[in-house]
């Protein structure tokens, strides 16, 4: 989601593919706060003009990381389309159980070498802010995917993705004032849907329980 500020490119046409895509990552979040079905349209869309773009300025070798995000993503959608017929008018929410927990932990942690370390020949550059930003690549990965089950809790690690964000730009790398303004914004964003949810989930407790598909 914020590949972008990674990306080499600083000027021209780069600068104008970085701006639109913050605009639709700053939507993107606010729709899946809505659980308006069609927003995983937006990081696909933001993926592949990333994706587009690594893969002519440094190969494919780059790109885990973004294929990883398109396949969540389409599944995601697909699963959120299982509820478009039916009794069903909105995407059903639940609680993680515990042992998704260790699961969500295992899958970082597997994403998080996939996308540091797969293809990479350069292990003896690998320091604090290289492990760092491998996480905050694959943190949106496993927050996806509880979006696609309709887990409450995803909120919970986009929020930690946007706090560790902010955190990077502050200690990690000098940072115009715009880039903590986005990054404040985004973290808002993932708190504003964490409420919505809860309220959204707590709504849902009072009613009718709501079957979720098999494999839920």
């Amino acid at each position: 989601m914020d590949w972008f500020a990674d990306f080499p490119g600083e000027t021209g046409p780069y600068i104008w593919i970085s701006l639109a895509n913050m605009g639709l990552t700053i939507a993107g979040i606010a729709l899946f706060a809505f659980r308006f079905r069609w927003a995983w349209l937006f990081p696909v869309a933001t993926t592949v003009a990333f994706l587009s773009l690594s893969i002519q300025a440094q190969g494919i070798r780059t790109s885990f990381g973004p294929v990883l995000t398109l396949a969540v993503c389409v599944y995601g959608q697909w699963r959120w389309q299982l509820y478009k017929d039916g009794a069903t008018t909105s995407i059903p929410l639940r609680r993680a159980y515990p042992v998704e927990w260790g699961i969500a932990s295992g899958l970082l942690i597997l994403f998080t070498l996939i996308t540091g370390f797969a293809g990479s020949e350069l292990i003896s550059f690998v320091g604090p802010g290289y492990v760092l930003s491998s996480l905050l690549s694959s943190l949106p990965l496993v927050m996806y995917l509880g979006f696609a089950h309709g887990i409450f809790e995803s909120w919970y690690v986009g929020a930690a993705f946007g706090a560790l964000n902010l955190a990077s730009l502050a200690v990690l790398v000098p940072a115009p004032p715009a880039a903590f303004v986005y990054t404040a914004v985004v973290l808002g964003l993932y708190v504003f849907g964490l409420l919505k949810w809860k309220a959204a989930l707590n709504h849902q407790g009072r009613r009718a329980p709501v079957a979720h598909p098999a494999g839920s």
